[in-house]
C-alpha cells in the first residue's frame, strides 16, 4: 500500500473528540468521536475508504466507505459511532495512554494497489474505571460516580432513619413525598448526621483536582479505608440522598466541592 501522507493536494482530517475517557463513558453511551470531517482539496476522489483503529484496542475498528468525494468537498460523521470495550475499560485500574487513528484510502483501479491519501493519529488518554476525568472531558460524566446501590448506603441510611425518627417522630425516608421543604431537610441533616458518625477521616485531594480529576473511593472502599477526599465524602452524600429520592447537586470550585 502507497503512502502519499505528505501530497499537499490529499484530503484533510479533522477529529473533536474527548481527550481522556474511561469505563463510564461506555456505561453512559456517551459518543467519544463528537466529529469526523474529512475535506477533500484539490481533485475529485473515488472508491475511499476511511479505516478508524484504537490502540490498545479500546474500542472496535471502523471501516467506512465512500463512493466518491468532489472536489472541495467534505464528509462529515457526527458523531461517530466508536463502540468502547467494556472489558477492556473495566479492567483499567491505572492510567493508561493509547492513540485514535484515523486513514483515508484510495482503493486502486485496475489491481492498482490501495493508497494511503491522509492519516492522522491522536493520543487519548484512558483512565482507570474509579477515575474521574475532571475538566479535561465532560465534566458532568461526575455524576456516574453517584453509587445509590452501593451496599454500603443502605446501612447509613438505616441510621440516618432512626436519627429522623428520634428528632422528628417519624423515621419515614421518603424523599419529596410530603412536599414539605421542611421535611426534606431533616431528612438530609440526618443522613449527614449519620455519615458524620461512621468517623471518617478527611485526605487532601491532589493538587488541582478539578482541573485534572482523581480516583474515586467508592462507598464501600471508604467504609474499609476509613478515608475519603471533599470529593469522595460528598459522592457518598449524593448517593444517600439518591437513594431515598432526594436529587442532589455536587458543587465545585477550586481546590474543594460540596
Amino acid at each position: 500500500m502507497k503512502d502519499m501522507n505528505n501530497t499537499t493536494d490529499n484530503p484533510t482530517i479533522a477529529l473533536s473528540f474527548d481527550r481522556a475517557i474511561n469505563y463510564a463513558f461506555q456505561q453512559n453511551a456517551i459518543p467519544v468521536v463528537k466529529e469526523l470531517r474529512i475535506c477533500n482539496n484539490a481533485k475529485p476522489r473515488k472508491a475511499l475508504t476511511i479505516h478508524v483503529t484504537t490502540e490498545p484496542a479500546f474500542a472496535a475498528p471502523i471501516e467506512l466507505h465512500l463512493q466518491s468525494l468532489e472536489a472541495d468537498g467534505e464528509y462529515r460523521v457526527a458523531p461517530l459511532d466508536l463502540k468502547l470495550s467494556p472489558d477492556f475499560l473495566a479492567g483499567l485500574n491505572e492510567k493508561l495512554s493509547g492513540w485514535l487513528r484515523v486513514e483515508v484510502i484510495e482503493n486502486g483501479e485496475d489491481g492498482a494497489a490501495p493508497t494511503v491519501l491522509q492519516s492522522t493519529t491522536e493520543p487519548i488518554i484512558l483512565l482507570a474505571r474509579n477515575e474521574w476525568c475532571g475538566l479535561v472531558s465532560l465534566p458532568e460524566i461526575l455524576a456516574a460516580f453517584v453509587l445509590p446501590n452501593d451496599p454500603a448506603i443502605i446501612p447509613i441510611l438505616s441510621r440516618a432513619s432512626e436519627i429522623l425518627g428520634a428528632h422528628t417522630g417519624r423515621s419515614a425516608l421518603n424523599g419529596y413525598q410530603d412536599k414539605s421543604r421542611k421535611r426534606a431537610w431533616e431528612q438530609v441533616a440526618a443522613i449527614y448526621k449519620a455519615i458524620a458518625k461512621l468517623g471518617l477521616r478527611y485526605i487532601s485531594p491532589p493538587a488541582s483536582f478539578e482541573n485534572t480529576g482523581q480516583k474515586v473511593r467508592f462507598p464501600s472502599d471508604m467504609l474499609t479505608q476509613r478515608f475519603g477526599t471533599c470529593l469522595d465524602l460528598v459522592l457518598l452524600f449524593a448517593a444517600c440522598c439518591e437513594q431515598i429520592g432526594l436529587h442532589p447537586l455536587v458543587i465545585m470550585h477550586e481546590g474543594h466541592a460540596y
